[in-house]
């Protein structure tokens, strides 16, 4: 049941983050609002599996401090992978 509750939270987090992405960089969207959505979605997902199921194999951590790295290094992937859009239309166009 824990690993459900967290999708959801990622899922929401990276709604989240791609609805802040208006707020912290003005100007258009680079590849539209659903790229924003997809990207910070996936990432969230795909970084929270990786640290609930990697760190506490790597590093030993487990029990809260693995819970806050779940879900703080998810928000961090989905702002980097928003940036890096962003970086990337900007050098391109």
């Amino acid at each position: 049941m824990t690993i459900v509750v967290l999708v959801a939270i990622w899922i929401v987090i990276g709604l989240l983050m791609a609805l802040s992405a208006g707020s912290i960089w003005k100007g258009e969207r680079p590849y539209g609002e659903f790229a924003d959505y997809a990207v910070a979605i996936v990432l969230t997902v795909l970084t929270g599996f990786a640290d609930w199921y990697l760190v506490p194999a790597w590093l030993g951590i487990e029990g809260v401090l693995l819970f806050v790295i779940a879900l703080l290094e998810p928000t961090a992937a989905a702002i980097l992978g928003l940036w890096v859009m962003r970086l990337i239309k900007a050098r391109a166009g």
